[in-house]
């Protein structure tokens, strides 16, 4: 028996070196990706700066054309739009924004179920902010989402269990729609047509998730006079999506900012050229709308977005519709 607890020991102990000595490893690789999803993440959190910054989801990614925004303003853009990513993720990315410059206005796409709701369909809310060493929020941020994730972020190797396949993948293949579109300063465009027989967006409920808002009102109180909160619409929004993001308006309005909501924008709510799916805009939509976002934008924070020498005060907008490699 005191064999058998020597030797269960020794291979505890081993395990254990192997653990930690694999963490960094994996830490460096996955710092030195420079394609696909990893890759833009680590553009954002190291090197990304512009006038204008988009945050959000593949709601962002999709709909919001940096091109349009700077021939509008005269100011650069930059979208940091990810795919699944929640107000867990993106208050991270923010922090990491903050950390190195302060961008002149920040737009939010805000994306109810992963940003408010409760039982939303979100990834796990922290797997994309894990192995990101260079957040200084990091550890943080996730004792405090769950406490539990304090005891497994010991581990070396946790933070990457799921993505070893993924960082191997992202240094070696270039046929991801993120590799090759640099030019777009992240927007990612969708080129397909809804189907008339169409998948419908999952409906939002009243459940509010009280982590979410939480940090929600943290993202607005960072960043309150430069912060402008949209949400652009669905193929076919609930009839009573403005009511249930009531939360929402209600924060946006005690910290007077701006919220344009056009989630049932009827220039394109229905329209089935200009959508990829019933939740994503195909770039035809996304430039139609960019257009109309940014025109509400300069009316809500003239002050940040109107050309020089503009004086206006500032109005504002609650509901007026019923390779990532840092170039050298």
């Amino acid at each position: 028996m005191r064999r058998f607890i020597g030797t269960f020991l020794i291979m505890l102990a081993v395990i254990a070196a192997c653990d930690q000595a694999l963490g960094p490893v994996l830490g460096d690789a996955y710092s030195r990706v420079h394609r696909d999803e990893i890759g833009k993440l680590n553009y954002i959190a190291d090197s990304a700066r512009a006038d204008i910054v988009i945050l959000g989801s593949s709601r962002a990614l999709h709909h919001y054309v940096p091109r349009i925004i700077t021939d509008s303003t005269g100011m650069s853009c930059y979208n940091c739009g990810i795919e699944g990513s929640n107000i867990f993720l993106n208050y991270a990315l923010l922090r990491a924004l903050l950390q190195r410059y302060r961008p002149r206005v920040v737009v939010y796409e805000l994306q109810y179920g992963y940003d408010a709701m409760r039982h939303s369909q979100a990834d796990n809310p922290v797997n994309k902010i894990r192995p990101m060493r260079q957040l200084r929020c990091r550890d943080s941020m996730l004792a405090d989402i769950d406490p539990m994730e304090r005891v497994r972020m010991l581990s070396g190797i946790y933070p990457y269990n799921s993505l070893i396949a993924e960082i191997w993948l992202a240094s070696h293949r270039s046929d991801s729609p993120y590799n090759n579109k640099l030019a777009d300063n992240g927007y990612v465009p969708q080129f397909g047509v809804i189907k008339p027989q169409h998948e419908p967006y999952p409906r939002f409920t009243r459940e509010l998730d009280a982590k979410k808002m939480s940090y929600l009102k943290k993202l607005v109180e960072q960043c309150q006079s430069r912060l402008i909160v949209v949400t652009s619409p669905y193929f076919d929004p609930q009839p009573d999506m403005l009511s249930v993001h009531k939360p929402v308006v209600d924060l946006c309005k005690a910290h007077h900012v701006p919220y344009i909501y056009l989630a049932q924008d009827p220039n394109l709510v229905g329209k089935a050229p200009c959508w990829d799916d019933a939740g994503h805009l195909n770039d035809r939509g996304a430039r139609i709308f960019t257009r109309e976002m940014i025109h509400r934008a300069k009316k809500a924070r003239p002050q940040l977005l109107a050309p020089a020498g503009n004086k206006h005060s500032t109005t504002t907008i609650y509901n007026n519709t019923t390779t990532w490699r840092k170039k050298t």
